[in-house]
């Protein structure tokens, strides 16, 4: 494929984005990004849905770096540069959050790709933003949700069973949330803590210990391939509302 054709296609996405998304001041900045009559030429995306988050942020870094137009280059180069280092060193969540509403079209740009790459610890936050009878954008919440629940899908649906918390100690798995009475959204993460980021190898066998006496978290058997947990020593609140029990059944995977 030449690059006259790789442009259009990165261009359409972004126009896509234009239209869907929420955001004067950022939506602004796309145009740099495409023709002065680029709307002209393709009326047929109007028809198409918003882009997922990482089909978008591809685009934009390939069409900056394709683009001759040196206000493409100014525009986007320090937001792309910032989001790269953000990803690397995350903020806290609830200041991402907050970010979500910054004044600074960058801030808000920088805040949404962020907590969509933090995958499924900033569920519970956005749930509550989303169940806030004040919150302005509840459709751009509704749409991190929803590239998140993409997102893990993508990564972790094939090997969830495989995979293990090691804060938790409880396995990869789907978590179904609901977000209005008629729409809901399956995720992958921990389910316990709904992290999705850091997991270890699901050992052959995990066993419950609950015993006050013993001192350690937990021991594996290197030979066996067996995992022991004192369940008693885990300070830990899920995210589903689950009793002891429930805790206990996702540790072993029952």
């Amino acid at each position: 494929m030449n690059q006259e054709y790789l442009l259009s296609k990165f261009q359409e996405v972004i126009w896509r984005e234009v239209l869907y998304c929420y955001d004067e001041a950022y939506a602004y900045k796309l145009l740099t990004l495409l023709p002065d009559d680029y709307e002209n030429r393709t009326p047929q995306s109007v028809f198409r849905n918003r882009p997922k988050l990482s089909e978008l942020e591809n685009a934009l870094y390939q069409v900056r770096k394709i683009s001759p137009s040196p206000l493409a280059q100014e525009t986007w180069t320090k937001p792309l540069h910032k989001l790269g280092q953000s990803k690397n060193n995350p903020a806290a969540i609830k200041k991402l959050m907050a970010q979500l509403n910054n004044l600074n079209w960058i801030e808000r740009f920088i805040a949404r790709h962020t907590i969509v790459y933090l995958g499924g610890e900033t569920v519970p936050f956005l749930l509550s933003r989303l169940s806030d009878p004040n919150e302005e954008w509840p459709e751009i919440i509704k749409w991190l949700l929803e590239n998140i629940a993409i997102e893990t899908s993508k990564e972790l649906s094939q090997q969830a069973s495989q995979l293990l918390c090691p804060k938790c100690v409880v396995t990869c798995g789907k978590n179904k949330i609901k977000l209005t009475r008629n729409q809901s959204i399956t995720f992958y993460g921990c389910q316990m803590c709904y992290q999705s980021r850091k997991f270890v190898e699901r050992p052959a066998q995990i066993v419950a210990v609950l015993d006050n006496t013993i001192k350690a978290k937990q021991k594996q058997n290197g030979n066996q391939g067996t995992l022991w947990v004192n369940w008693l020593k885990y300070e830990l609140r899920s995210s589903k509302g689950d009793s002891h029990l429930d805790a206990i059944n996702r540790l072993v995977g029952a």
